[in-house]
């Protein structure tokens, strides 16, 4: 089974279990937390999902930093995964739960890459055409490249739209690269 699917299955789960408790908001908090507290401490990661520490051990490490931070599902979830000897999908289940839970709010994931931060009219306007124009929510991340030069990289889940200064200096670079003088 490849770790694709394994992920996929765990969150699935978790997501339908929060949902017939009807607590998948505090679910996806709480995955947000863990996603956070991953990215910060890298050594979490690396304990719980080491093969070579016993599972007494990593559930005594998930007990000590999460059983007062995340709600009882999300802590049993996480034993589970211990028990089961899944530590090592947890990134995977995290990605995946979001991913399940947008789809099932009708939330599009969209990332706008500029090259300074977007001050709250300009954020807001970008929303406001993203929910017109795909009939959806958003979910709105921002990021910063100052190599676009100018202009913005919109992304809706899977579609790309390069209106970026970069962008356009690269297209025109193939462009004259197919030209035969």
């Amino acid at each position: 089974m490849n770790y694709s699917k394994v992920a996929i299955r765990y969150a699935k789960a978790l997501f339908e279990l929060s949902q017939d408790k009807k607590i998948e908001e505090l679910v996806k908090e709480d995955m947000l937390m863990i996603e956070e507290l991953l990215k910060e401490v890298p050594q979490f990661f690396l304990s719980i999902s080491n093969p070579i520490i016993k599972s007494s051990v990593k559930r005594n490490i998930v007990k000590e930093v999460l059983e007062t931070k995340v709600n009882n599902l999300t802590f049993k979830f996480l034993n589970l995964l211990i028990d089961n000897k899944r530590e090592e999908y947890f990134e995977d289940i995290i990605r995946n739960y979001f991913e399940i839970y947008r789809k099932s709010k009708g939330i599009k994931k969209t990332i706008i890459t500029s090259t300074r931060s977007l001050d709250p009219k300009t954020r807001q306007t970008i929303i406001d055409f993203i929910k017109n124009h795909f009939d959806t929510k958003v979910e709105l991340e921002e990021q910063v490249n100052e190599d676009l030069i100018g202009g913005i990289i919109l992304t809706v889940e899977d579609q790309q739209y390069d209106m970026s200064i970069l962008g356009k200096l690269n297209k025109i670079e193939k462009e004259f690269k197919h030209i035969s003088i």
